[in-house]
């Protein structure tokens, strides 16, 4: 049975930890850049609040594992230069243990553990996280490349294959569905004041603060060009009209944040709504 990327990527970290005897197992895996490692999956014995923490390849000691393609071990990781301070990371550690998941001769992730005891990780661990990473990364791979596919790699949201498959099951919608057409106004004058790296940039921003506060059900699509959808399963016209003007409210008062500087931008709106019959 296949299952979500989510569900494996708990099926990995879990076990992990017990394993290792420590209190946290992270998963990384490289976006659909294969620049940043993104935080995908953790095992941990504390309460932790999820952040967007990344790393760069090379950045760190995780980035370091994923430079190398390499196990990297050691028990006093502060003191380790490859160490790398992260604001978002709140728990302080001395041992650190990270192997590669490598697929087809190529790093796609890194699995981690971290304790705050020195020199916990042995020789042993390190050959059950690596036998354990080699297990699951054929099935981690699959399921990386099949979400890849659904969604639009520079913004990281769903691409058209993606709200067909993702969001409507491979099957034609049925009321009540709502959607909401996003249209970034003027973007042109963007590209053509500053380039198109920074545009690349109003768009990530864009598409991330689209996403606040939507539903688990409900879906972000890059349209094309400039344009987003917002699909609302089981909403009203009325209801879909306010989550449209809380979106292009929160756009248009968070500027981007991008090479060039702050730049605001604003957004338009075009509703639809499917009813029976």
């Amino acid at each position: 049975e296949k299952l979500p990327l989510e569900q494996l990527l708990a099926i990995v970290v879990t076990p992990a930890a017990a394993a290792l005897d420590c209190p946290q197992v992270s998963l990384r895996v490289l976006d659909a850049s294969r620049t940043r490692l993104l935080l995908t999956a953790r095992a941990s014995r504390e309460p932790q609040t999820r952040g967007e923490i990344t790393f760069s390849i090379g950045e760190g000691l995780v980035g370091s594992v994923a430079a190398r393609a390499e196990p990297l071990r050691t028990g006093d990781a502060t003191r380790d230069p490859r160490f790398a301070v992260k604001a978002d990371v709140t728990r302080k550690f001395q041992s650190f243990l990270g192997v590669p998941l490598v697929a087809s001769g190529t790093c796609i992730g890194v699995l981690s553990a971290v304790d705050a005891r020195p020199d916990h990780f042995t020789e042993s661990d390190e050959e059950k996280l690596t036998l354990i990473a080699a297990i699951c990364t054929p099935h981690l791979e699959a399921a990386r490349l099949a979400r890849l596919a659904c969604h639009d790699p520079l913004t990281g949201v769903l691409n058209r294959r993606g709200l067909d498959e993702i969001v409507l099951g491979g099957h034609a919608p049925t009321p009540p569905l709502a959607m909401a057409m996003a249209d970034i106004d003027h973007f042109k004058a963007v590209n053509d004041a500053h380039g198109h790296a920074v545009g690349d940039e109003v768009l990530r921003h864009v598409a991330a603060q689209l996403s606040e506060g939507l539903r688990t059900s409900d879906g972000v699509v890059r349209w094309g060009g400039e344009e987003f959808l917002l699909v609302l399963p089981g909403v009203d016209p009325a209801e879909a009209a306010q989550i449209a003007e809380r979106a292009r409210v929160r756009v248009g008062a968070s500027p981007a944040t991008t090479t060039a500087g702050a730049l605001r931008v604003t957004v338009s709106f075009g509703l639809a709504h499917l009813r029976a019959g």
